[in-house]
C-alpha cells in the first residue's frame, strides 16, 4: 500500500498542538488524555470555591467567564458527580461503559491547520489558555474528582471532545441552551428497559419473564401508562417494588438510583425476590387486570408490598441478609405471610383514604411511592393502625 504523506504546516511554539479533524472555522472534535485534559478544563468545583483569587489567581477569569455560560454545581447536578466518578474509574478499568463527549469552548480564535488529501487537522491552544466545558460540565468535574479520589483511576483512555473557539459568549450560551433544552429526557422505564449492569434490574427482568401473569406485561417505556395500554406495570413501579425488597420501604426514595446488593447475598435475594412477587401475583388475582378500578398495579401499592417482603425475608435471614434460609422454610413462611394480603379489598374507595389516597374530582386517587408508599405500607402490615382494618373490613 502506497505511503500517505501528510503536510500540516503546525507553529508548534505557539502552544499545545492537538490533532484531529478541523468540522468549520469555529469547530475542532479530537480526543484527549486525561492529563492534557484535566489541564485544559479547570476542574469546575474548584472554579466555584472561596478563595480562588487568593489560591488560583491564574482561574478567576476563567471562573467569571464560566458562571456566564455554565450551571453551578449544586443540588441534583452536585449529587450526580460522585456517581459519575465511579462510573468513569470502572469505565477507564474495565473498558466497559460509554461517556458522551465534552464541549469545550474558549471565545479566542485559535489556530487550525488541514491536510486536505487526508482531511487531519491540527489545533494549537496557547499554553496559558484555560477551556470551558459548556457542555458536559458534570462529566469534567467527575474526571478530576475520580483522579483525587481513586488511587487506582488509569490515565490510558481517550476523552472525545468538541473545542468550540472563536464564539461570543451569546453564542455559547446558544450552544449551553440547544445542548440541554432540545433533547428530550427518556423515561425512567425505558432507562431501565436499557440497562443491563444493574443488578436491580436484571432482577426485574427476571421476575418479568419467570412470572406467568407478567411476561410481556410491563412496559418499558412510558412513565406511566394510559388507560388503553394493554401492559399492567411500568417496569420502574417493577422496579421500585424490587429496591424495596431489597432495602425495605425507605428505599421509595432510591427507586431510580443505583442499589448496592449484598454481594455475599445476592442468591438468596433473586431467588427469594422472585418467589415473593410470583407470590404477589398469585394473592392479587384478577384485580392486576382491573387497574382502571383497583389500586393492585399503583406505584405505591407496589413499593409496599417490595418492603413487606423484605421485612419477611429479614425475619429469617436477619438485618443483612446474613443467615442462611432453608428454601423449604422460606415457602413456609412466605405463604403464611401473604395471607394478610389476599383479603385487602384492591377496589379504588374511600377505604382507601387513610393509607396514602384522596379525593378529587374523578374518584379517590392514590398518590406515588415517595408520598404514599409509608403509608400504604402501613395499611397492609401493622394491624394496629385503623387503615389496616379500613382496607379489610371494606373486602
Amino acid at each position: 500500500m502506497p505511503r500517505q504523506d501528510i503536510a500540516l504546516d503546525v507553529p508548534a511554539d505557539e502552544g499545545r498542538v492537538i490533532y484531529g479533524s478541523v468540522v468549520s472555522a469555529t469547530e475542532f472534535q479530537a480526543t484527549l488524555r486525561p492529563p492534557l485534559f484535566r489541564v485544559l478544563a479547570p476542574d469546575p468545583a474548584r472554579l466555584e470555591t472561596k478563595g480562588l483569587d487568593v489560591h488560583n489567581p491564574e482561574l478567576v477569569g476563567v471562573a467569571e467567564m464560566r458562571r456566564r455560560v455554565q450551571r453551578l454545581i449544586e443540588r441534583a447536578k452536585k449529587t450526580n458527580v460522585p456517581d459519575y466518578a465511579s462510573y468513569i474509574r470502572e469505565k477507564a478499568r474495565s473498558g466497559d461503559g460509554f461517556t458522551p463527549q465534552i464541549v469545550l469552548w474558549s471565545p479566542t480564535v485559535l489556530h487550525t491547520v488541514i491536510d486536505e488529501s487526508t482531511g487531519l487537522g491540527a489545533i494549537v491552544i496557547p499554553d496559558e489558555m484555560r477551556l470551558i466545558a459548556i457542555d458536559g460540565d458534570t462529566q469534567t468535574a467527575a474526571r478530576h474528582l475520580a483522579r483525587r479520589e481513586f488511587a487506582d483511576m488509569p490515565d490510558s483512555e481517550r476523552i472525545k471532545v468538541v473545542i468550540l473557539h472563536g464564539i461570543s459568549i451569546q453564542a455559547a450560551q446558544q450552544v449551553f441552551h440547544d445542548a440541554n433544552a432540545k433533547g428530550v429526557k427518556v423515561s425512567t422505564s425505558l432507562a431501565i428497559g436499557f440497562d443491563n449492569r444493574d443488578p436491580v434490574t436484571r432482577l426485574v427482568k427476571l421476575i418479568e419473564a419467570q412470572t406467568p401473569e407478567l411476561a410481556g406485561r410491563v412496559n418499558y417505556q412510558k412513565r406511566q401508562l394510559g388507560k388503553n395500554d394493554p401492559e399492567i406495570l411500568t417496569a420502574s413501579a417493577l422496579r421500585t417494588a424490587v429496591v424495596c425488597f431489597i432495602e425495605g420501604i425507605s428505599g421509595v426514595v432510591n427507586q431510580t438510583n443505583d442499589v448496592v446488593m449484598p454481594a455475599e447475598a445476592g442468591a438468596l435475594i433473586e431467588h427469594a425476590g422472585l418467589k415473593w412477587f410470583q407470590l404477589i401475583v398469585k394473592t392479587l388475582n384478577g384485580a392486576l387486570d382491573k387497574r382502571a378500578v383497583t389500586f393492585a398495579t399503583a406505584p405505591a401499592v407496589w413499593a409496599a408490598l417490595g418492603a413487606y417482603g423484605n421485612k419477611v425475608l429479614h425475619d429469617l435471614a436477619g438485618n443483612n441478609f446474613e443467615k442462611p434460609v432453608d428454601p423449604t422454610v422460606l415457602d413456609a413462611v412466605f405463604h403464611r405471610s401473604i395471607e394478610l394480603i389476599r383479603v385487602v379489598n384492591w377496589d379504588r374507595g374511600e377505604h382507601w383514604l387513610g393509607s396514602g389516597a384522596k379525593p378529587g374530582k374523578k374518584g379517590v386517587t392514590l398518590g406515588g411511592p415517595k408520598e404514599a408508599g409509608h403509608l400504604v405500607y402501613r395499611a397492609l402490615t401493622a394491624p394496629e393502625e385503623p387503615a389496616y382494618l379500613s382496607l379489610r373490613k371494606a373486602a
